[in-house]
């Protein structure tokens, strides 16, 4: 029986190591053979939002609880993800926020804004 190395992959460390490869690949010029243009170009929605993710963290040094909105603009995309702003318990008292995120054609953040505040345990919007 193989011995456990005792490391534990999470979804930080596995995003983590996605978004160095795909640094490593834009930094190679690594090509999509089927229409012969830069990957930096053609982001798949799932990549887009591992980066986003992962930039997010970065910049605002909170979690990325998820991605609630997502779509493509004539000069990028535009998503709106919600953030672990203070952890409590039991979770369903965290304090979680929406941020509004603008991103290039490459998929880097150009901008963003801090929107509503709010519980994970409160119910959503009633008119």
């Amino acid at each position: 029986m193989a011995k456990s190395s005792g490391t534990v992959l999470t979804s930080d460390v596995i995003q983590e190591a996605v978004f160095q490869q795909e640094e490593l690949n834009e930094e190679a010029g690594d090509c999509d053979t089927a229409k012969n243009t830069p990957l930096a170009t053609q982001l798949r929605p799932v990549t887009l939002i591992t980066r986003t993710r992962h930039q997010l963290k970065k910049l605002t040094g909170y979690t990325v609880d998820s991605i609630v909105s997502f779509s493509k603009k004539e000069s990028g995309w535009s998503l709106t993800a919600t953030i672990i702003e203070l952890k409590r318990i039991p979770a369903s008292s965290d304090v979680l926020v929406e941020y509004e995120v603008d991103l290039d054609g490459t998929g880097d953040i150009v901008g963003y804004r801090r929107g509503r505040r709010f519980c994970r345990g409160e119910v959503g919007d009633f008119e």
